[in-house]
């Protein structure tokens, strides 16, 4: 029983439940507003455009407003849970529906993320760590990313290190109701994104942890499970009644898009009876995705460069080594599980979109940072304290945390240049985020007064697009494209007000509509002396 009171032995910190100093509210407070300023400035510039994604979001957002209701379940983007978008339609309710208020729905969360997070990891391992792994998690330019940009994902570690703030509080003040808060949001946390899924089996293996290490009189053991299980199981009901029915349409996304078992390489593989071979490369590759980085991933414009910036990446290995050494510690279980099962859905996964789907480890991953920077400077302390006794509370002020701020700003500087310099403005994102489309529909909705009808050439994207809709809702065109619609350049003699909207390549045939109906007015926007669009304006008939 004794060892569920203990704090984790890397921790000098007071008690769990110790009255904090004012110093450290202000220092989440301002970490907070750091973080606020990287996930919210320029956030219509980094990154580029607009997702399909995104914009499934305002759709959504907006039906939620004008129908009040539309279920647990969204058919948009492949189906998914639609618990975030009915905090994107409270935001439209008394905001513009616009992009920069979609995509600020999720910095909200992002934001909000940071002194939640702070919580958690300082009620299960101490001030210090929850110091460091904070900072850590502000400068990090995967969760500034994901907080730019409107994906429901973002709500993951939001919800994970409320959940476990609550978790956590409960098994060691050995109180009921932080259980039963706890319950409630892994309840309500189903609802938010497909790859939380996995969280559940985390937490499903702490209480099984919990149990066969006996920390608990089993009276109150069966209490405090009851009380977590009994309110997340209810939340979980709608859900689970869902995929019972619907297994098809829950599944779609995976077995169509995402799953790696649909590979030409995995029935290779299948049939050279090397699937472990296979899946060991997978877990690899699941693994170097934190250290050197894979891609390019033009789902949401990531993969060149490591989730994690060099000394992260330094801490987050020792601290992970520190949980495997206290292995028989819940704490250090939760830091092992977290990350394992982030590893695994990577591993589960196409290599398009894995950054993303990694994100259920995102919390786990800066605890162990967090804990590994602790250890680093515990361990400096130590030795000036031994070998340089004259001047031990100099050294131990003056050149210890100095260090740590000197790590920081190096933090900060890296993640601050490869999302803002190397990613951000990148073809790559460029691409992820339909910058071109964004634009022209961005133009086309200062035309909405005049109500033309759009004739729209371009081989990528169709006039039904998710951006288009979601940017200019009302405005009326067909797809002129062969990849799309039917070609022609043909203006029907009963439309009045016309505009050809051409991407490259078909800007081949923008001096042929000139030469057709001249006297026209011509717009067009380039970048890099490259023609991104052009528009031509007939009136009349």
């Amino acid at each position: 029983m004794s060892g569920l009171r203990e704090e984790p032995r890397i921790t000098t910190e007071p008690p769990i439940g110790h009255r904090a100093f004012p110093w450290e509210w202000v220092l989440v407070g301002v970490l907070t507003i750091t973080g606020a300023l990287l996930r919210v400035l320029f956030i219509n510039q980094f990154p580029p455009g607009l997702a399909g994604d995104e914009a499934d979001m305002g759709l959504e957002a907006r039906r939620i407003l004008q129908t009040g209701w539309i279920g647990i379940w969204s058919n948009s983007g492949w189906g998914q849970p639609a618990g975030g978008f009915y905090w994107t339609a409270f935001l439209f309710s008394f905001l513009p529906d616009t992009n920069t208020i979609l995509r600020l729905s999720t910095a909200i969360i992002g934001i909000a993320t940071i002194p939640v997070f702070y919580l958690f990891v300082r009620t299960l391992y101490g001030k210090r760590p929850a110091v460091i792994a904070t900072c850590l998690l502000v400068f990090s330019y995967w969760h500034i990313h994901y907080s730019r940009a409107a994906y429901t994902l973002t709500w993951v570690p939001l919800m994970e290190s409320a959940i476990l703030v609550f978790l956590g509080k409960g098994i060691k003040d050995r109180t009921t109701w932080p259980f039963v808060v706890s319950g409630v949001l892994a309840g309500i946390a189903i609802y938010t994104y497909r790859g939380y899924v996995f969280f559940p089996i985390l937490l499903a293996g702490l209480w099984l942890f919990l149990l066969i290490r006996r920390a608990y009189p089993f009276k109150r053991f069966a209490i405090h499970a009851i009380a977590f299980a009994l309110p997340f199981l209810l939340l979980a009901i709608p859900m689970v009644h869902f995929v019972t029915e619907r297994y098809g349409d829950y599944m779609g996304h995976y077995k169509v898009l995402t799953s790696p078992f649909n590979s030409d390489t995995y029935k290779q593989a299948v049939k050279d009876g090397k699937q472990l071979q296979f899946m060991a490369g997978k877990v690899r590759r699941a693994v170097s995705v934190y250290y050197v980085g894979r891609g390019p991933d033009f789902t949401d414009g990531m993969g060149t460069k490591p989730l994690l910036d060099p000394i992260t990446r330094g801490l987050f290995t020792i601290g992970f080594g520190v949980a495997i050494w206290h292995l028989r510690r819940w704490q250090y279980i939760l830091i092992l599980g977290g990350v394992a099962i982030g590893i695994f859905a990577l591993a589960t996964t196409i290599e398009w979109g894995e950054n993303r789907r990694g994100i259920v480890a995102l919390p786990m991953v800066f605890v162990a940072a967090g804990i590994g920077g602790h250890i680093l400077l515990s361990l400096f302390e130590r030795l000036f304290r031994r070998f340089v006794q004259p001047w031990r509370t100099y050294l131990r002020v003056g050149l210890g945390y100095p260090c740590l701020v000197a790590a920081f700003l190096f933090v900060a500087a890296w993640n601050s240049r490869v999302y803002f310099k190397d990613i951000g403005p990148s073809e790559m994102a460029r691409f992820a985020y339909a910058y071109e489309m964004s634009l022209a529909s961005t133009y086309l909705r200062s035309l909405q007064d005049e109500n033309p009808y759009v004739y729209f050439y371009t081989p990528r994207w169709s006039w039904d697009y998710e951006v288009r809709r979601f940017v200019v809702p009302g405005l009326k065109g067909e797809n002129r494209s062969r990849e799309h619609g039917k070609f022609s350049l043909e203006k029907p003699a009963d439309l009045e007000r016309v505009v050809f909207l051409v991407m490259p390549p078909y800007d081949q045939y923008l001096p042929e509509i000139r030469r057709l109906y001249p006297g026209g007015q011509y717009h067009e926007v380039r970048e890099d002396n490259r023609l991104l669009f052009a528009a031509y304006h007939i009136q009349g008939k």
